[in-house]
């Protein structure tokens, strides 16, 4: 079964789609400020200006643009977590979501595996995946299975609790 993407990795995509277009923009703007350059030095450059500085204004536009589309590029591509906070912040239905009083802690990093959420916390929106998730009775099975086997405590949380989601099929459909 293929995984969908969530919201959050979707608008994800959408921003880092957008810097490669900037990017793809800016080289093609270098590429085109050459070409003119080259034109401009081939030709007598006083057929192109009328004497105000008319190439000076075209090459300086140009580098205005090629500077902009690279940084925002860049931005998109690498950075961009305002952008996204901005896009997640309001639901598509319009209404605000309500303040938070207090952070809110997934069930993996509360100090009771049963604690209530904080008074007037809002719960995620998105669903946690049952793959990556445990319950309080798994997380001690979980860190006696992770005590054993040494190797897989380098791995990031999520494939550990994936691998022990395994283990348990394997232990389950052999008995």
């Amino acid at each position: 079964m293929k995984d969908s993407l969530t919201k959050n990795q979707l608008v994800w995509v959408i921003i880092r789609t957008f810097g490669v277009i900037f990017c793809y923009r800016a080289l093609l703007l270098v590429v085109t400020l050459i070409q003119a350059g080259n034109l401009f030095s081939q030709t007598n450059s006083s057929l192109f200006s009328d004497g105000s500085g008319g190439s000076f204004s075209l090459f300086g536009s140009m580098a205005f643009h090629i500077i902009l589309s690279g940084v925002m590029g860049i931005y998109l591509l690498f950075f961009g977590e305002v952008i996204h906070r901005l896009i997640m912040s309001e639901p598509f239905g319009g209404q605000a979501l309500p303040p938070r009083s207090a952070p809110v802690k997934s069930k993996a990093q509360r100090s009771e595996p049963g604690a209530p959420w904080p008074p007037g916390a809002a719960r995620s929106r998105e669903k946690s995946d049952p793959r990556t998730t445990l319950t309080g009775p798994e997380e001690k099975e979980f860190k006696i299975w992770l005590e054993k086997n040494e190797a897989l405590q380098s791995r990031a949380e999520p494939d550990q609790i994936a691998l022990f989601r395994d283990f348990q099929k394997s232990q389950s459909s052999s008995q």
